[in-house]
């Protein structure tokens, strides 16, 4: 089963909306404490016997069915929480997929800039000079500052005849071999 970066259309956003809110309807709310006392005397089909019953029993015995109540209250509220966390992320989920889903037809729709990004700088002999030269230069004249060692190389490198250049011009070939793999 592939999985597309597209964005859903809008039926589907509605869907999985609709879809979280089905499920926060499938929880069932916590019974209140009667109601919990009729579950436990469902063989008595009267309700006002019920209700009668309730008023009756004494409040240690109702205490039982008000802190089964509060249980259940805590657990619907995690319940709610999570349901609730879960959409916030989904949505977060679904912006994300939109902005690659975006970004991936600027992409393909305009091919000359793709090119342009995935194209990699080429290495020049001046560059394999420069990257062989800068350390021990620093070491040299520590002294001097960024700008002021980049001319310096940069004269030492149109003062150098063909064949000192040479050794650079194959490196400068052999890094322009391996980025173009």
């Amino acid at each position: 089963m592939s999985q597309t970066n597209e964005p859903k259309s809008e039926a589907q956003q509605s869907t999985s909306a609709s879809e979280s809110k089905i499920h926060r309807s499938l929880i069932s709310r916590p019974l209140a404490p009667f109601r919990l006392f009729a579950k436990e005397n469902s063989d008595i089909k009267d309700t006002k016997f019920l209700s009668k019953l309730w008023h009756e029993i004494d409040a240690f015995e109702k205490e039982k069915f008000n802190d089964l109540h509060k249980k259940q209250k805590e657990v619907y509220k995690n319940i709610i929480d999570l349901t609730s966390q879960k959409e916030a992320l989904i949505k977060q989920l679904e912006e994300v997929e939109a902005k690659l889903s975006k970004a991936n037809e600027s992409y393909i729709q305009n091919p000359k800039q793709a090119a342009q990004k995935t194209k990699r700088s080429r290495t020049t002999p001046f560059n394999c000079y420069y990257k062989s030269q800068i350390l021990s230069l620093k070491e040299k004249k520590p002294e001097l500052k960024y700008r002021e060692r980049a001319k310096e190389l940069r004269a030492a490198w149109k003062e150098m005849g063909e064949e000192e250049r040479k050794p650079y011009i194959e490196l400068a070939k052999e890094a322009r071999k391996v980025t173009s793999n």
